[in-house]
């Protein structure tokens, strides 16, 4: 993901500058849509899955069988990956619908608005791995944070560096396309999580199991 927020970054004025010969200050505009795409998925994250995520703890807090136990030992971490299944299918949809929409021959709004996709797809992945490795790692999660944005700047400072060569060799349509697969390719993760977080970090010391 912030491989791909700084991908944008070219990607954006290349498609609309470039491609599309906008004046530069005009061709920063379609910006706003990726944030109005990420105002809505902080939206969404709040108005229903949040509210999701406290039920399903309170439910457990409620049970007797759990009426000892420590509450931070009741909170299930693969609660918060709910917003990441609509965030992984949002963003494949949004980049190879501004891959195809990029040509100048075509009206420029659909590109634009792809944008919204992107920044719900960005955002939405975002609002629900940083709060699962919280709930994760618990008193490690800030070291866990640490590490993850360690990984975050590597893949942010590596994408510029490609950016100019992909979009001038394959195009908008076909270089966005390429990332639009690799996004698919990605799908079956959350759900991977979802199914076997609980396996999977059993083989962490660090994760606690209360």
């Amino acid at each position: 993901m912030y491989g791909l927020l700084y991908l944008a970054l070219f990607a954006y004025p290349y498609a609309f500058a470039t491609v599309r010969n906008w004046r530069p200050q005009l061709a920063t505009l379609p910006f706003l849509s990726i944030f109005t795409g990420s105002l809505l998925s902080l939206a969404l994250v709040e108005i229903f899955f949040n509210p999701w995520w406290k039920r399903r703890l309170a439910a457990r807090m409620a049970d007797p069988m759990n009426a000892n136990k420590n509450p931070m030992a009741l909170v299930c971490p693969e609660d918060r990956l709910p917003p990441m299944f609509v965030a992984s299918i949002l963003l494949p949809m949004g980049l190879f619908w501004f891959a195809w929409t990029s040509s100048p021959t075509l009206n420029y709004w659909p590109q634009v608005l792809s944008g919204i996709f992107i920044g719900m797809g960005m955002v939405g992945t975002f609002a629900s791995a940083v709060p699962y490795l919280v709930d994760v790692y618990l008193l490690n999660a800030n070291s866990a944070l640490a590490a993850n944005a360690f990984m975050r700047a590597l893949f942010g400072a590596a994408f510029p560096l490609f950016a100019k060569y992909l979009y001038r060799r394959l195009g908008v349509d076909w270089g966005t396309s390429l990332i639009g697969f690799f996004a698919v390719a990605m799908l079956p993760f959350p759900l991977l999580f979802w199914f076997k977080g609980k396996q999977i970090r059993g083989w962490s010391k660090f994760s606690f199991d209360l």
